[in-house]
């Protein structure tokens, strides 16, 4: 007869993967294992440990410390597995006799995960058993393609496909290595929740169930009133010491700032609940939702000639030859320590936290991966998939309108991690080969927003002190980042010698992206324009965008300021008459790049201000857009509040 981990595997192997991960087995292991609560692990156990980790089954049993009846005649030889896609609770021993040595085993199926994408929650590290997770992540991997063959990839296809495969490994292997229980390390706004709270509330729900039952005997609602008591008393406890560390452990002696803070620690930003757009309220999700997606994600505008002329520019220089760009260990090994263990996971679920644990087993196949995207010029199609957390502009009087949220786009770990390999790539060939003006202060080293409104004030105080007049133009880009067009953008990269496999790695990055809004509803939206705010990449690639304008040279003084979006437009003269003429003549040709790139300036956000060398009282204006700005008196830029004085 064969033994018991043969014969299990023996039947697992007649069941197709698929089926596996929608199944449940019970079984008398007669193998020793502490995982469901034998005593001690015997080499039957360990066995059948790595039968049902390979097979990605979970084992059910719940820790001995949670259970409110302890079978007495048992061995702790009978297992309960699911697979993956199968949820259980309440997994206990019913204190009913079973007339046999062994003990009767409940549990509620509470639901069937559906096949689609990102149908579960993918658990914390700190809820799983990671030297489990690695052992089994390592089986995985060892039926996946090896480095080698996947170098030899040729087609996006075999990438997608190999993706998957990976992702399916992560996934198995996290959900075959969780813990049956675990103290959920305290939620941010439960510091004093512990192990023994979270046993005694396991067993007051048991109790309150059997007490809920008809015709229940007195000791039962005895027994339930006991645990009630005990556990409130526990609770009770646990909140008052919680409060005495929070008090003493405050620092800054702020205890009530504290509070404030974690009682705004809360989950991850929603939806408005209600919308006005042109005196409709809306209060369905799905409207809203689509609402927020057409603002967030312009539609491009059509095509003109000068556009065409820049795509098939852009067409004619990735279709010639090029030399192979390399990738080397250690450039993914700083991409990797960059990445922060904090951040928000993307709609695969799976956080920088899981793939830097991953890290050391995945890192041959990351790298061969990455090799083959830069060869063939791809960024695979899961990675430019994105959650997008919607955000209140701050300083907003009313929150009724789609205008007061701007969208943050949470990507993938695995994405964060190429586009940071990438972006080092491209920040050397910049400071190479000097691609940036002294005039772009947004998202370069040495530079911030200091030194932008550093450089405006010391211009004008030195032209007030040569009795000369400054008229400067505040300008506003519309949807900027959101509005970015990807030609005009890899036209500029080419232009500034970007080796050609990074400027089709950046055009597919940039390429047929999709944005999932969720509210009590989720919203997939295709986006062909912008740069993904919240990217490691879109900073950079928007100065390249914003480049060509801060080249521009004129026949008269001036100087042009940016910070990203944040543009300013400089002439001086001691006539304000012609520096203000000059000033228009600048901004004419900003708009008229802006329609080279399908970009706009919003006239209305916009702000001209003229710093007189002496009191004048002249009437000056400018035009942008086809409407008259007339001067102001203050003006707020990067945050610094500027008078006209």
């Amino acid at each position: 007869m064969p033994s018991i981990p043969a014969f299990f595997s023996s039947i697992l192997a007649s069941i197709t993967p698929n089926l596996k991960r929608f199944s449940i087995f019970g079984c008398d292991a007669n193998a020793k294992n502490k995982i469901w609560n034998s005593p001690r692990t015997d080499n039957a156990g360990l066995e059948l440990e790595h039968i049902f980790r390979s097979n990605a089954l979970s084992v059910a049993n719940v820790d001995y410390s949670v259970l409110s009846h302890k079978p007495s005649n048992t061995q702790f030889l009978d297992i309960s597995l699911v697979g993956d896609q199968i949820s259980l609770s309440n997994w206990h021993f019913p204190s009913l006799p079973s007339l046999s040595d062994h003990p009767y085993i409940s549990f509620v199926i509470d639901r069937a995960h559906s096949n689609g994408k990102n149908s579960s929650r993918v658990p914390r590290p700190n809820m799983c058993n990671l030297d489990i997770f690695r052992s089994s992540l390592a089986d995985q991997l060892d039926m996946l393609p090896a480095p080698s063959a996947v170098e030899s990839f040729s087609s996006e296809t075999d990438i997608d496909v190999f993706m998957a495969s990976v992702y399916s490994s992560l996934s198995l292997s996290i959900t075959s290595s969780m813990l049956p229980f675990h103290p959920s390390n305290a939620p941010a706004k439960m510091p004093w929740w512990c192990k023994s709270l979270w046993a005694m509330r396991h067993n007051l729900r048991n109790a309150y169930k059997l007490k809920c039952q008809p015709d229940a005997p007195d000791y039962v609602i005895s027994d339930y009133k006991i645990l009630k008591a005990n556990y409130q008393k526990v609770l009770r406890k646990k909140k008052k010491e919680s409060w005495e560390l929070l008090c003493n452990n405050n620092l800054n002696n702020d205890v009530f700032g504290e509070m404030k803070r974690l009682a705004n620690s809360s989950g991850p930003p929603s939806a408005p609940t209600k919308l006005i757009n042109n005196d409709l309220v809306i209060t369905d999700p799905k409207k809203i939702l689509v609402e927020l997606g057409s603002h967030f994600f312009p539609a491009p505008t059509p095509d003109a000639t000068q556009h065409t002329e820049t795509i098939a520019f852009v067409n004619d220089s990735l279709s010639c030859s090029y030399e192979p760009l390399l990738i080397s260990a250690v450039e993914l090994d700083n991409a990797m320590a960059a990445l922060r263990c904090t951040t928000t996971p993307g709609p695969d679920g799976f956080s920088a936290a899981w793939l830097k644990i991953a890290y050391p087993l995945l890192k041959a196949h990351f790298l061969s991966i990455l090799k083959v995207c830069i060869k063939i010029g791809f960024f695979p199609s899961a990675w430019r998939s994105a959650s997008i957390f919607v955000l209140k502009k701050p300083g907003k009087s009313c929150y009724l309108s789609a205008n007061s949220f701007r969208g943050i786009s949470i990507l993938n770990a695995f994405a964060k991690a190429f586009e940071i390999v990438i972006h080092n790539k491209l920040k050397l060939l910049a400071c190479e080969h000097n691609w940036f003006s002294d005039s772009q202060h947004g998202f370069r080293p040495n530079k911030s927003t200091e030194s932008a409104c550093g450089s405006l004030i010391s211009l004008i105080e030195k032209n007030k002190k040569q009795k000369i007049t400054t008229c400067c133009a505040f300008l506003d880009i519309k949807s900027a980042f959101d509005a970015a067009w990807h030609p005009a953008i890899l036209k500029g990269l080419i232009k500034k010698g970007c080796p050609v496999p990074l400027v089709k790695l950046i055009k597919s990055f940039l390429s047929s992206r999709l944005g999932h809004l969720r509210s009590s509803i989720s919203l997939s939206i295709k986006i062909a324009l912008g740069c993904p705010q919240g990217s490691t990449l879109s900073p950079f690639l928007w100065n390249i965008l914003l480049e060509e304008l801060l080249s521009f040279v004129f026949p008269f003084p001036f100087v042009i300021i940016a910070y990203a979006a944040d543009l300013v437009l400089c002439t001086f003269d001691k006539d304000p008459t012609l520096a203000c003429r000059n000033l228009q003549l600048m901004c004419a040709a900003a708009e008229e790049w802006g329609s080279l790139v399908k970009l706009s300036f919003n006239a209305t956000k916009s702000v001209l201000m003229i710093f007189y060398a002496a009191r004048f009282t002249l009437s000056l204006s400018i035009i942008i857009g086809g409407v008259t700005i007339v001067p102001s008196v203050t003006c707020t830029y990067l945050g610094l509040i500027i008078d006209s004085n």
